[in-house]
């Protein structure tokens, strides 16, 4: 029996199965990088962990337990869980480009300078009051991607951060750019969700009106 597949048969399949390959890839780059990274160099194994430690945080937003689009629409939009204003295409085209991308593009070019990641560690701090924030407004206590946000990202940027802070790359750990860039880089995603969302209220706004 054949099992080929086409190119656009795996970009559909991909489109729709991103989180689940995502943990498979988390899974095998952590054990990559602890088995031939760590050992010689741990500064730099930080910042290669980056991208499959938010892989891991998009695996409870999405799969396990998941339910962070409907979290979104019903419990922030007020919205139908399902057919609210945000959807699983607009979240699959912000994290191809602002997560898959970006992160493991800095990762490896710490390999050449270590400040060209050194915001990382920071991003991954100010997403955990991110998800801290929503749960705030949204009044729930949990919202998907709040456990590994809190006790899997924070304490590892902290560790990352001293880290950094001992190879020399950082001399304050409150004030220095990179700090500034991750918290511009975290501004990045609601504001790309704002410009995502505006495509659905123009289509509701003319169904209304006619």
């Amino acid at each position: 029996m054949s099992t080929a597949i086409s190119i656009a048969g795996y970009y559909h399949w991909f489109h729709r199965e991103w989180m689940r390959s995502g943990l498979v890839v988390a899974v095998f780059l952590l054990v990559y990088l602890t088995v031939l990274v760590a050992p010689t160099n741990l500064v730099l194994y930080a910042m290669l962990l980056c991208a499959p430690l938010y892989m891991l945080h998009e695996t409870e937003e999405y799969l396990f337990p998941g339910g962070f689009v409907e979290f979104i629409n019903r419990d922030l939009y007020k919205q139908d869980p399902e057919t609210g204003m945000l959807d699983e295409k607009l979240v699959y085209w912000i994290n191809m480009g602002y997560i898959w991308l970006p992160l493991p593009v800095c990762g490896l070019l710490a390999t050449y300078d270590l400040r060209l990641a050194a915001w990382m560690p920071y991003f991954l701090i100010f997403q955990a009051v991110v998800h801290v924030g929503l749960s705030i407004a949204a009044r729930r206590w949990y919202n998907p991607g709040l456990a590994t946000a809190c006790l899997l990202h924070v304490p590892f940027s902290v560790w990352a951060i001293d880290l950094l802070k001992g190879a020399g790359v950082i001399q304050n750990l409150y004030f220095n750019v990179h700090l500034l860039i991750g918290f511009i880089f975290i501004l990045g995603l609601p504001i790309m969700g704002f410009f995502g969302i505006k495509r659905y209220r123009k289509p509701s706004s003319r169904h209304a009106s006619s």
